[in-house]
């Protein structure tokens, strides 16, 4: 019994015309195609001849339009929610964090929603006029910063439309983005925590203590198990957060300061539940051992941050707090890099604020 042909051609049946298209036989009715690549992708071309002397002619002119710019590529008129979602999608399967999606479905869904509200509704149609609107109005409701950050996101989507074939170019190309002035905040001293610290209830105060002596997220906290915390050897190690895993998705290791070390022996005695730190029992939870609610720990400390005479500070200034302290008192910024879980030095200098307390301290040590 003899076997099928295969359609497959050989490449010594390949013949280059010119410098960028190759032609070759294909299929069983043997159609002379044309492969080549344009703008980084490559392309395959019936000929639509199995006559070689036409298919030459025909890749001879193809070759003439390539090398003259002449040959358009074909997109689609994707709708520009389609094409969020698609985006979207592909954020996912590039494992990015989930607050991040959370806040790009957020920001690109806004803008979809706006381009909609003035009849846009496909990718062709979006204008950097369009945009320029939709930034003077989204200027009156929020920040510079998170204004400036939706316009990058903006400007994303559409690089990325156009590397799959969405778009012929990015509307926003020639956008100049400039990026607002660092607001200079206030960071807490150590005093200032302690003082915190001392308006806080007992349980309050442990959890506060934990995050303010090893700069972890309040996330990574909520997700931090007894089996993380090793005694014996003096360190926390970090590999999760509640919604996955860390902001940076590695793993990294703490050391337990020695006025830490009781608190967690404490904790770690008192608490029967595998997480190293639990919400009171409810009525949901009559046997307590579920997570505690980051938002509700954010209120309880602006609530004794207040009684302490200190405005204006969150949970996320101890992080600030931390990384600040550890560079004052000569931590190499490689290990403050290592234990803050940063990616690289801009985020340890950008968490740094020297207060001037600090500066007129490092000023005394001049000229003795």
């Amino acid at each position: 019994m003899s076997s099928k042909p295969s359609t497959r051609t050989p490449s010594s049946s390949r013949e280059r015309v010119g410098d960028r298209v190759t032609i070759y036989r294909r299929g069983r009715s043997g159609v002379y195609t044309a492969d080549y690549w344009m703008n980084g992708c490559h392309h395959r071309k019936s000929l639509s001849t199995t006559n070689k002397r036409i298919a030459r002619q025909r890749a001879a002119k193809l070759e003439h339009q390539i090398m003259n710019g002449k040959l358009k590529r074909k997109f689609s008129d994707v709708a520009v929610v389609d094409a969020v979602d698609r985006y979207l999608e592909f954020l996912e399967v590039e494992n990015k964090a989930h607050k991040t999606l959370v806040r790009y479905r957020g920001e690109l869904s806004r803008f979809a929603g706006f381009l909609e509200g003035r009849g846009i509704v496909k990718l062709s149609q979006i204008t950097i006029t369009a945009f320029d609107e939709f930034r003077r109005c989204r200027s009156r409701k929020i920040k510079p910063k998170t204004a400036y950050h939706e316009a990058v996101v903006a400007k994303q989507v559409l690089n990325w439309c156009v590397s799959r074939g969405m778009l012929p170019a990015n509307p926003l190309a020639d956008l100049k983005l400039k990026k607002p002035p660092r607001i200079r905040k206030p960071v807490l001293a150590q005093c200032d925590v302690r003082n915190i610290l001392s308006h806080c209830s007992p349980a309050v105060h442990d959890q506060v203590m934990v995050l303010a002596m090893t700069g972890i997220r309040v996330g990574e906290l909520q997700a931090l198990e007894k089996t993380s915390v090793d005694l014996s050897r003096g360190i926390i190690t970090i590999d999760r957060q509640i919604t996955g895993p860390t902001k940076t998705k590695d793993t990294r290791r703490i050391p337990i300061h020695h006025r830490l070390r009781p608190v967690v022996q404490a904790i770690l005695r008192a608490n029967r539940h595998a997480l190293l730190v639990t919400a009171a029992p409810s009525s949901k939870y009559p046997g307590g051992g579920h997570h505690i609610n980051p938002k509700r720990l954010n209120e309880q400390f602006k609530a004794a941050a207040a009684k302490a005479g200190l405005n204006g500070f969150t949970l996320h200034s101890l992080r600030h707090s931390f990384n600040t302290h550890c560079i004052n008192c000569g931590v190499p910024e490689r290990a403050v890099k290592a234990w803050m879980g940063h990616r690289d030095r801009s985020m340890t200098e950008q968490y740094y604020e020297l207060s001037d307390e600090e500066s007129r301290r490092y000023n005394r040590k001049l000229w003795i």
